[in-house]
């Protein structure tokens, strides 16, 4: 099957048009990344959706500390249960107690 130069280019342009988005979403996910304690020290790569999942129970963390006179819990402990819960436990462990103790 022969394409026509004029498909080749609305391919190429497709394709680069998707590598640019690509691109922002992961420049994206990686400063959210980098605005969420404890998650931030974790050298290791940490998949997208744990991120956002992780950034959601920041905001209800913060919404909570708002609106409560009681303290929740430290949300480091709310950080290490997701990983832990959702398969990331070398993540867990090696990456970020690791870094504890080298610091």
């Amino acid at each position: 099957m022969d394409l026509t130069e004029e498909e080749r280019l609305r391919r190429r342009r497709r394709s680069e048009i998707q590598r640019n988005y690509v691109e922002r979403l992961s420049g994206g996910i990686m400063a959210l990344k980098m605005s969420i304690p404890y998650l931030r020290d974790i050298e290791k790569p940490i998949p997208q959706y744990k991120v956002i999942r992780l950034a959601i129970k920041y905001i209800r963390y913060l919404n909570s500390m708002l609106n409560s006179d009681e303290h929740p819990d430290n949300f480091n402990d709310v950080v290490m249960d997701e990983l832990y819960q959702h398969k990331c436990r070398e993540i867990c462990f090696f990456g970020f107690f690791g870094k504890l103790k080298g610091s």
